[in-house]
């Protein structure tokens, strides 16, 4: 047993005596704030942007033709939704940034404590959703003579809104540091769509059908023409804390966006059950006026209620916990669970695996749970000079295999030290 413990000690004491510079991470702007950074970081100008879009049951091929607008045809409905399951989900995450941080004079004359300011864009969406909905919607209820397609508990939510925030970095002795910012928000996009109940069921040979509805709606004008359409006012606030756990470990917990909205809209909601049998028009010869006629009399059938609303909503806050290590001597591993609140996102489970080379540093990112099932994410980042540039690839499994994989996107990022 004593021989044991004496081999692996061996072992790890290369591990050990190999253990990173902490210089790797002060190369790197992008770790301005990161605990095992040694030295003061320079004030620097950084631009971010990212689009990202997953799914639990679609793959690839599914979203690209979504993203991009594409004709759907049945066949890849019906792959997809024969991937679908009891409940679904679908997301969406779209953001711009353009940061200034200033760490050449400490805030208030304080060595410790610096100043950030931050405009920021973000366009976040989550649908929720059975998989009888996706066939109903995308293949028609010609499938279900006989039977009823339930689409109980449908929810869309999707919030677009951009905010400019002022922060403060505080710096301990120890290299933890708190970061804090506070700012205004403005909505710009709000849809808000909840169904307690929305079941059809379709009659032998497509005769007619039966609907029970039980849905609410609440919406903003769509018409961003300009940076003067907005349709409520709010505030909010950032938070993250970073420490050290001893030379070979750091932690971090955050929450981003925590804020509300009190937007403006129109409010729809619909609760009925009710019979269609389609349209009949008595006389052919008049089409106009008795197609308008007809027209009208299915349309007061599913037509909803309507009414203006002014309400507060919370907006979708990101928050997040982790554990990074450090091992070899340019590697390091990060844990991470995160999650977005006010949202159909699900929980997730990050694993990070992080390589420093000369001038490069690489991120390898495996995750499981959020909007998909399971995803490998590739970043690479470049410090020459002054310039810091840093590119994502998200979904690298989707573009490998996208017939089977979901998830895809991609994320810019370049920095400017002064």
């Amino acid at each position: 047993m004593t021989k044991t413990i004496k081999t692996l000690m061996l072992l790890a004491l290369p591990i050990s005596l190999g253990a990173q510079s902490d210089t790797l991470w002060n190369r790197f702007s992008h770790f301005y704030n990161h605990p095992f950074r040694s030295a003061k970081p320079s004030s620097f100008l950084q631009v971010e942007a990212d689009y990202h879009v997953d799914a639990t049951f679609a793959n690839n091929v599914f979203l690209w033709k979504v993203s991009t607008k594409q004709y759907l045809d049945n066949d890849l409905i019906r792959q997809n939704a024969d991937r679908a399951r009891a409940k679904n989900l679908f997301g969406i995450d779209n953001s711009f940034s353009v940061s200034y941080y200033n760490f050449d004079k400490g805030f208030l004359k304080k060595d410790s404590l610096y100043w950030f300011v931050r405009y920021g864009f973000r366009d976040q969406g989550g649908v929720s959703y059975s998989d009888d909905f996706f066939r109903l919607i995308g293949l028609g209820n010609y499938e279900f003579q006989g039977d009823t397609a339930n689409a109980d508990g449908l929810s869309f939510q999707r919030s677009r809104y951009d905010y400019l925030d002022f922060g403060l970095i505080k710096y301990f002795p120890n290299r933890s540091n708190l970061s804090v910012s506070l700012g205004v928000t403005r909505g710009i996009r709000l849809i808000d769509l909840k169904a307690n109940q929305l079941s059809v069921y379709t009659e032998e040979y497509g005769t007619s059908t039966n609907w029970a509805i039980d849905m609410n709606a609440r919406l903003t004008p769509a018409l961003e023409q300009t940076l003067a359409d907005y349709h409520g006012m709010g505030a909010q606030i950032s938070a993250d804390y970073k420490g050290l756990l001893g030379p070979e470990g750091a932690y971090a917990v955050g929450i981003h966006n925590l804020g509300f909205v009190q937007w403006k809209g129109s409010e729809y909601s619909k609760k009925a059950n009710f019979t269609y049998d389609g349209w009949y028009i008595p006389d052919w010869n008049d089409l106009e006026g008795n197609g308008k006629e007809a027209f009208d009399s299915v349309a007061a059938l599913f037509r909803p209620d309507s009414t203006g609303f002014t309400k507060t909503r919370f907006l979708p806050a990101y928050a997040y916990a982790e554990y990074t290590m450090k091992f070899r001597k340019r590697q390091a591993l990060t844990f991470r669970f995160d999650q977005v609140f006010n949202q159909v996102m699900t929980p997730r489970i990050t694993v990070e695996h992080l390589f420093f080379w000369s001038r490069f540093y690489t991120t390898t990112r495996l995750s499981f749970g959020g909007y998909g099932r399971f995803n490998w994410t590739q970043d690479i980042g470049y410090q020459r000079g002054r310039h810091l540039f840093h590119l994502q690839l998200y979904g690298i499994d989707g573009y490998i295999v996208p017939s089977k994989s979901s998830g895809l996107g991609a994320g810019f990022r370049y920095g400017i030290n002064f």
